[in-house]
């Protein structure tokens, strides 16, 4: 089984609960994450390649800790050949204040992402996800 699920405000519950169901059919679950930044802002000023692990990472974390995500992508899988994909799109970035490289909104809209939809069509921000990890790939409920 390999479904590939697009998620936005119109499907947002519906899918959440699909993601909990196929989770639960996983005999060994594995989740993989991915993200979409809307590119990177912030470079050094050596090569990528010439950097040393800690420097990679002060120049990630300085563009995660002021570029919005716009994209979330979760990938469950039961280590063998049942897996599934979920593309959350989220509805708190706005390409007309949010930074973001106009090369890499290009792209990623040329893969699909159409960012000016994301206001209206997007799943509901963060805060509201909570849903998914309060009802948990574990089955548990929150009391």
């Amino acid at each position: 089984m390999a479904a590939h699920r697009h998620v936005d405000i119109r499907n947002f519950f519906i899918e959440s609960a699909s993601f909990i169901q196929f989770s639960h059919r996983c005999r060994s679950l594995f989740v993989f994450f991915d993200t979409e930044f809307p590119g990177c802002i912030y470079r050094h000023s050596k090569h990528y390649t010439k950097l040393s692990s800690a420097e990679r990472y002060c120049v990630l974390k300085l563009n995660i800790d002021v570029i919005r995500p716009i994209e979330i992508g979760l990938i469950v899988s039961d280590g063998g050949t049942t897996t599934a994909t979920w593309q959350f799109k989220l509805s708190d970035f706005d390409l007309r204040s949010h930074h973001h490289v106009p090369g890499s909104v290009a792209l990623l809209e040329s893969y699909g992402i159409i960012l000016p939809e994301i206001d209206s069509l997007a799943s509901p921000p963060p805060g509201s996800c909570t849903f998914c990890m309060m009802r948990g790939s574990s089955g548990t409920t929150p009391k």
